[in-house]
């Protein structure tokens, strides 16, 4: 099992990485499946994340306070705004963009109204 969840590990990071170039796929959640993964397989791997020098104040603000800076507030909010004037301007359904809103609206919700880190940790 060991092997099974440090290749899921991996496999989290490559789509987290592909996140960070792409603006419509999340790269937060992936890492987070990655620390879960990793704490199960590999915890070396798991301090490696929350020292890393772009991702470790992103994480370490979420596992410590749950908290979202700012500024990836906005980029996720924004994300989910695009996202969603794409289903608008592609789809003829009011059914489709209906489905849609739902969950986008609860996401972007969660997101805005989670607590900004501490002073002391703002890095992210």
């Amino acid at each position: 099992m060991r092997r099974l969840y440090s290749c899921f590990g991996y496999g989290c990071i490559a789509l987290a990485l592909l996140g960070l170039m792409l603006p419509l796929l999340p790269t937060t959640p992936f890492l987070l499946l990655a620390l879960w993964c990793f704490a199960r397989s590999a915890p070396e791997r798991v301090e490696w994340l929350y020292d890393h020098p772009k991702f470790g104040a992103l994480l370490s603000n979420w596992r410590d306070e749950g908290a979202i800076p700012l500024s990836a507030k906005v980029a996720a909010v924004g994300s989910i705004g695009l996202s969603y004037a794409v289903i608008v301007w592609t789809t003829d359904g009011g059914l489709v963009r209906l489905i849609a809103a739902f969950p986008m609206a609860g996401v972007a919700l969660y997101v805005s109204t989670r607590p900004r880190p501490s002073e002391t940790k703002r890095d992210g």
